[in-house]
């Protein structure tokens, strides 16, 4: 809990609230792996993949570029990635018919059928940890979570 005190430097208490959010986010986390579905606990990568497919479904076909820079990764991480969900037929590799060193990535039907499951167990999982809220603190929430999406996406934009 943060402390307040008529002494204490503005400073100090940002300090003392980003440490809280620190703790906060994590706990969250903690949270929500705690009420995934049995097994899923010990796949990290699950939501990874999850937002993966979702992003290459909302972008049509991106390249591998696009999908790096989304998801915040080196290009080598985008490929690993995208050979994993490959061998498992989720997404195809399609070269670009005017210049064949780009490469863009499409679902596949089992992806497709994959990425509704995702959403499903996902929508969930979310539902167990947020429902505690009332309809206004979620909807603020999403408000708030959007909000920080929009400056930090337009700021690595520029």
């Amino acid at each position: 809990m943060l402390r307040h005190n008529i002494f204490m430097s503005k400073a100090n208490m940002k300090n003392e609230t980003y440490a809280e959010l620190t703790s906060l986010f994590f706990a969250i986390r903690q949270i929500i792996r705690s009420k995934l579905p049995t097994g899923e606990n010990s796949d990290p990568n699950v939501w990874l993949r999850c937002e993966t497919i979702n992003y290459i479904v909302q972008e049509g076909e991106p390249t591998m570029q696009d999908l790096a820079a989304y998801l915040c990764i080196r290009p080598s991480s985008a490929t690993s990635l995208i050979n994993t969900l490959s061998r498992a037929q989720l997404v195809r590799r399609v070269m670009q018919a005017d210049d064949r060193r780009i490469v863009r990535i499409s679902l596949t039907p089992k992806g497709k059928r994959v990425l509704r499951g995702y959403v499903k167990e996902k929508t969930a999982t979310m539902h167990k940890v947020f429902s505690k809220l009332d309809e206004a603190e979620v909807h603020q929430l999403v408000i708030i979570l959007r909000r920080l999406r929009e400056i930090h996406q337009n700021k690595s934009a520029t």
